[in-house]
């Protein structure tokens, strides 16, 4: 049979060939180069791949995400060879094919159940066939709406599968075609790809993913990358600048409450860094402990307000529930929790939290530019997973596995590391124009036993097929609120294994209970 992985050529359409040469024409499009496999694995990849795409394309969600399912446990395994394929992103790659199978089979509604590659490379389809509904929303002209090549053939083809055997049952079919030589291997039902397939020709230029390689990425003053924005609308805040307004108006003044008041901030103030001390730090080091220590203070004073109840009762519950202080008492950290209370717990449609709302507060009184600035990049951090890429002269090189980025980075609890390892850790960007390196904020968590592709997994799992922009955004909230509030925490308990006084161990993976030595 001829090969569905050359290049070159028209799709094609339906009635012109058998859905298995149908799939394999989208499988093709996900490789680099069709014939220079190393082995079935990249085909199986890229069969799964075209599945889910193909499912998703046609409104089948659940038939979709068997197919992702499958391919998140061969990946899981470290089986896919994703230097193969044309983008390490699974969700890209299945966007591509979507938007290729629209466009080029868009009559086509048959059902994708499972594919399989054979021990001697030959492609197996079962399907099954359209809806009704699907096919009359075709004959009224809905397909024909969608855009095509100007080569495609006309619309209203759609039609009751014309190839394959069908089973009188389930009216399933199947049909196979021939493979491309490459290595053999065992037959294996190809199944789930989260992610999504290249639209273009492999000839075509590579899909535009985050780099891997190059010089690590300074933040600009003012701004954090891709960090979360201050909300626009913040109800306490408001409601708090508000209150502040009319006392300052009002005639009449408590001088007892305006001096224990006062008393009260001199003390605060007496708990932030001196000059001595964040002399001894590295500049980075130096400029984040003094905003924490400021936005510490303010917090204490915020939180005695009603306005700030819910913020009170929220982080009380979990500092009684997790016992925050480090090993061996407890695997979150004081400098962990710290920061999760006051940049992470957020509450109301605002998503206001301590931070913000202290820094809406400073800024409408006059606070020094710049500390306002450093506080933002406070507010605006989150926790991440980093692969440990070497470094030297007392600086980590940090790749976050999802967005690509390369941070050189300090490490002020002492622990450089190995190179390989996966880090959980909150990283913030230079505070000052003049500063070069990031900063690892808090003792590094390292997760040990589960690697890269487990993680890699992982986030397929959580993280929803769309454009990169989307899926950047979905994983910034994943890291910063969690699925649940306390997600994160229930983790480090559950994950947690050993640690030493600059480094934390864990082991485990979230989702999946039988890896995490403490879950119930």
């Amino acid at each position: 049979m001829r090969n569905p992985f050359r290049s070159g050529g028209d799709a094609p359409q339906r009635g012109e060939g058998k859905i298995s040469d149908v799939i394999q024409r989208l499988a093709a499009h996900v490789c680099k180069d069709v014939r220079r496999l190393s082995s079935g694995n990249a085909e199986r990849a890229a069969l799964m791949l075209a599945g889910a795409a193909w499912n998703s394309a046609i409104d089948e969600p659940l038939l979709s995400q068997s197919f992702r399912r499958r391919l998140a446990k061969i990946d899981g395994q470290g089986l896919v060879p994703w230097n193969e394929l044309r983008s390490d992103n699974a969700a890209e790659l299945i966007a591509v094919l979507v938007e290729f199978k629209k466009r080029s089979f868009p009559d086509d509604f048959r059902r994708i159940v499972s594919l399989e590659l054979t021990a001697d490379r030959v492609v197996r389809a079962n399907w099954l066939e359209p809806d009704r509904a699907r096919l009359e929303q075709a004959s009224a002209g809905l397909a024909a709406r969608m855009p095509r090549p100007p080569d495609t053939a006309a619309p209203g083809r759609a039609t009751a599968p014309a190839f394959g055997t069908a089973a009188p049952a389930t009216r399933k079919a199947t049909s196979a075609a021939k493979v491309l030589p490459a290595a053999k291997a065992p037959p294996s039902a190809a199944g789930p790809a989260s992610a999504q397939a290249p639209t273009a020709a492999p000839t075509s230029p590579r899909l535009a993913v985050v780099p891997e390689h190059g010089p690590p990425p300074r933040a600009a003053a003012g701004s954090v990358g891709a960090a979360r924005q201050l909300p626009r609308r913040q109800p306490i805040a408001d409601k708090l600048l508000r209150a502040m307004k009319r006392y300052k108006q009002e005639k009449v003044v408590d001088l007892g409450a305006v001096l224990a008041g006062r008393r009260h901030a001199e003390d605060l103030q007496q708990t932030i860094a001196s000059e001595p001390n964040l002399a001894r730090l590295h500049p980075a080091a130096a400029a984040y402990a003094y905003a924490q220590n400021v936005l510490s203070v303010m917090s204490e004073q915020l939180t005695a307000l009603q306005e700030m109840d819910r913020f009170t009762r929220l982080i009380s519950a979990a500092e009684e529930q997790y016992m925050p202080g480090g090993p061996p008492m407890s695997p979150l950290t004081t400098s962990y929790f710290t920061c999760w209370a006051l940049c992470d717990v957020c509450v109301g449609l605002g998503k206001e939290t301590i931070s913000s709302i202290a820094i809406a507060l400073a800024s409408a009184h006059g606070m020094q530019r710049e500390l306002l600035r450093v506080m933002g990049f406070l507010e605006q951090s989150r926790m991440g997973i980093y692969v440990h890429q070497g470094g030297d002269q007392g600086r980590v090189l940090l790749r976050e596995l999802v967005t690509g980025r390369l941070l050189k980075t300090i490490s002020p609890a002492g622990y450089l590391g190995n190179e390989g390892e996966i880090w959980y850790v909150r990283v913030l960007p230079p505070p000052l124009p003049e500063i070069a390196e990031h900063l690892a904020f808090m003792t590094p968590y390292v997760l040990v036993q589960a690697n890269e592709f487990d993680w890699q997994s992982y986030f397929r799992r959580h993280l929803p097929d769309a454009p990169p922009s989307a899926r950047l955004a979905a994983y910034e909230r994943h890291m910063k609120y969690g699925p649940s509030r306390n997600y994160w925490h229930d983790f480090l308990l559950d994950a947690y294994v050993d640690y030493r006084s600059e480094v934390i161990y864990l082991t485990g993976i979230p989702d999946i209970p039988e890896t995490l030595p403490h879950h119930p």
